[in-house]
């Protein structure tokens, strides 16, 4: 007996909650809206190429890895948390990050850390 205005109120607020919202939303701090640069690098049997990155602290950033050797490379950025492998002859891409800090941080080729020619350095500014 009273159902019709039970479903009637019900569709009503469900229309209302459909068509909220003025469309002009704009994104809040959190939203992430891409990869500002990639910060990418390139292993050969000669070394890891460029040896310094210059990047904008606050900006979003993610490392790529050119791996042009025909074994797997492994590039460590441990101020990130990356350990990034790629296979031999195959690119690699890591998550997005934001350096935040300004200084300078050390990345290297895992298996070839000893030697100066696979060392590099992130230069937050």
């Amino acid at each position: 007996m009273y159902r019709w205005p039970t479903v009637v109120t019900i569709l009503v607020v469900v229309l209302v909650a459909a068509c909220g919202g003025d469309g002009d939303a704009t994104p809040t701090p959190e939203t992430v809206a891409g990869p500002a640069g990639v910060l990418e690098f390139t292993v050969t049997g000669d070394g890891l190429e460029p040896k310094q990155m210059d990047v904008e602290a606050g900006q979003t950033y993610r490392f790529r890895l050119l791996n042009e050797t025909n074994r797997a490379r492994i590039l460590r950025a441990p101020r990130w948390g990356f350990s990034l492998t790629a296979l031999a002859g195959e690119t690699a891409e890591s998550e997005s990050f934001v350096p935040s800090v300004p200084d300078e941080y050390p990345c290297w080729e895992q298996s070839a850390a000893a030697s100066p020619d696979f060392k590099c350095v992130i230069v937050v500014k």
